[in-house]
């Protein structure tokens, strides 16, 4: 068996990979099945949204909507070289929840019949399970910032609210253990 022998379409059309290929304006030429059950979009949804940047809606880890100029499609366009390990999310409208892509693009180039035309092939999965693994106490527990946690009650106590809760940096800059606090 040769290498020759593998059909890249067949691959393409069965990967759980989503896989999006834009032309050098931008507008989606092609889409895997895997890419519009990610996304949850018909093809022609996709390549209407395609047409108008103002209505991608993804957003970075922070939650911030991402413009679309710092989208990796927008920034191959830009630049000529690929983007890999873009963390975005997009909000399922119906259930409120979610869902996180490692998303990774590059400009693709070839010759034919003396002319280079350009595309951008942006592939992407769903990391959504590992991004909900981390848990809150893990993210507080090792942020640099200082956390501390009291009861909202007896506020007013002679010696304060007692405390419930302080992160590692709040234990390190203090140079108090939790149980001394």
């Amino acid at each position: 068996m040769s290498i020759d022998n593998v059909n890249l379409f067949n691959l393409l059309e069965n990967t759980q990979i989503g896989v999006v290929i834009h032309n050098a304006t931008g507008v989606v030429e092609y889409a895997n099945p895997a890419a519009l059950t990610l996304l949850r979009l018909s093809i022609d949804k996709l390549k209407e949204k395609s047409l108008d940047v103002d209505s991608w809606e993804f957003i970075d880890m922070q939650n911030r909507k991402v413009p679309y100029h710092e989208l990796p499609i927008a920034q191959v366009l830009a630049t000529s070289t690929a983007i890999n390990n873009r963390i975005l999310g997009t909000i399922n409208k119906d259930t409120d929840k979610i869902t996180w892509f490692n998303v990774n693009a590059y400009p693709e180039k070839y010759k034919v019949n003396g002319s280079s035309p350009s595309f951008v092939v942006v592939y992407f999965t769903d990391i959504t399970a590992k991004i909900s693994d981390f848990s809150y106490k893990d993210i507080v527990q090792h942020s640099q910032d200082m956390i501390l946690v009291t009861e909202a009650q007896n506020i007013d106590a002679p010696l304060s609210p007692k405390i419930i809760y302080a992160n590692e940096a709040l234990c390190k800059h203090t140079e108090y253990s939790l149980e001394e606090l």
